[in-house]
């Protein structure tokens, strides 16, 4: 059997989309849900990954278009949870370009090649946000 071009190239692809497929899979290790809260009151949630840095946690918006990103800079009083614990936090966005190596480092340290494969296929820059623990008032 003869393989051609096309079929050669079939197979490829496939492999690289079975591979970045069993990255993210494999990366999974926690998923953490954020309640955000626009201005007039009304909460929204999305699952992102979350990241620890001494007293600190790092989320990322992998678009700076996300709605979610968008309630925060209003209203940066946010809750995570994570393992099913909810915790309350004020966020603050670092969109700059000088906090996103440090950030994506620790992404990487954490979730391995799942990130790795986010980094490698993504098409915008994160907007990395750190949150700092905050007593709900």
């Amino acid at each position: 059997m003869q393989i051609t071009r096309d079929k050669f190239f079939l197979v490829v692809s496939l492999l690289i989309l079975f591979g970045g497929w069993n990255a993210v899979r494999a990366g999974g290790r926690e998923v953490a849900v954020l309640r955000t809260f626009d201005v007039n009151g009304s909460d929204s949630f999305t699952s992102l990954w979350v990241v620890e840095d001494g007293p600190f946690l790092w989320i990322r918006a992998n678009r700076p278009d996300r709605r979610w990103l968008a309630a925060l800079r209003q209203n940066p009083e946010v809750e995570l949870s994570r393992d099913g614990v909810a915790q309350w936090y004020r966020a603050l966005v670092f969109d700059k370009p000088s906090a996103r190596p440090f950030v994506n480092a620790r992404f990487r340290e954490k979730y391995g090649l799942a990130e790795t494969w986010r980094e490698w296929t993504a098409k915008t820059e994160t907007v990395p946000v750190r949150l700092a623990e905050r007593p709900r008032r």
